[in-house]
């Protein structure tokens, strides 16, 4: 991989990457499976960017999904959610390899109540960033769907007060 500081002096070879991401994932207790595994999915993501001719300085939201669909269309059944990644772009973010990532606020009714329900995870739950994702990614398609049958006209069985969704 090919690796465009953000702020690090040096650019690191993919070896020396991918053996110091090995030993801070087996430090921080992964199973050796998952490790190998991880690695693998660092060697695709490197690949990838290299064919894109793009940097771990470049990586976004929006180029992880270009990645991730690019995976999902070439066959790979597993690895193929942000939430894999995670200890990857941690890992970059940490040696100032790649910036953060935050997942991007969309437009529209389901964002905004997202967007909210987020907020409310962290600041009032105090959910660690991973778990909020989760909970996120779990109710954007129910969210998605509801929308859709409301704005058609599908859901009929709501009371007439329920023009406001509050969290």
């Amino acid at each position: 991989m090919l690796v465009k500081p953000i702020e690090a002096p040096t650019v690191c070879s993919r070896d020396t990457l991918m053996r110091d991401f090995e030993g801070e994932l087996l430090q921080q207790g992964y199973a050796p499976s998952t490790v190998r595994k991880q690695k693998r999915l660092f060697a695709d993501l490197s690949d990838w960017l290299q064919t894109q001719e793009l940097t771990a300085g470049d990586l976004s939201f929006r180029l992880l999904d270009r990645f991730l669909r690019d995976r999902r269309s070439a066959g790979f059944a597993r690895h193929k959610t942000h939430r894999t990644l995670r200890p990857i772009l941690d890992y970059l973010h940490r040696l100032k390899l790649a910036p953060p990532l935050e997942a991007p606020v969309l437009e529209g009714p389901a964002s905004v109540i997202l967007d909210r329900y987020r907020r409310f995870l962290t600041m009032e739950r105090s959910l660690i960033a991973t778990t909020v994702e989760r909970y996120i990614d779990r109710l954007r398609p129910f969210l998605n769907r509801f929308l859709v049958q409301v704005v058609v006209g599908l859901r009929t069985d709501l009371p007439e007060s329920s023009g406001k969704l509050g969290f």
